[in-house]
């Protein structure tokens, strides 16, 4: 399920003769990685289409999410600083995902092996 940006955050994208081509008024992760102790979340913005989600043509925005340094940046310029909780949290939930979609793959024959859960 996508975000649904507040009002603020919404890109409207107009022609030159004044209508509107294109209302992204959510966000959704479409990319994330973990490596080296940071998690890289990739967040699109688009609109919403039945159960899906439709990006835009407006950029991206890029989170970086340092899980020893306990900061978070991204490429809109914000940043701050996370408590121990928010990043176990966040380094709990990427995990997960990783282990289930590994296990995904070896279980539906896309690589052969065993899988060696990371923690």
């Amino acid at each position: 399920m996508p975000i649904t940006l507040v009002a603020a955050q919404q890109k409207i994208s107009k022609s030159g003769s004044g209508a509107t081509l294109e209302t992204d008024d959510s966000a959704a992760g479409t990319y994330v990685e973990l490596a080296a102790n940071r998690i890289f979340l990739r967040l699109d913005l688009g609109t919403p289409a039945t159960n899906a989600f439709a990006p835009g043509t407006e950029p991206a925005i890029g989170l970086n999410i340092d899980l020893v340094a306990n900061t978070f940046s991204a490429t809109n310029g914000v940043q701050g600083a996370l408590t121990a909780g928010q990043v176990t949290a966040a380094h709990n939930a990427i995990v997960n995902l990783l282990n289930a979609l590994e296990n995904f793959a070896i279980n539906n024959g896309v690589v052969s092996g065993t899988q060696v859960p990371r923690t």
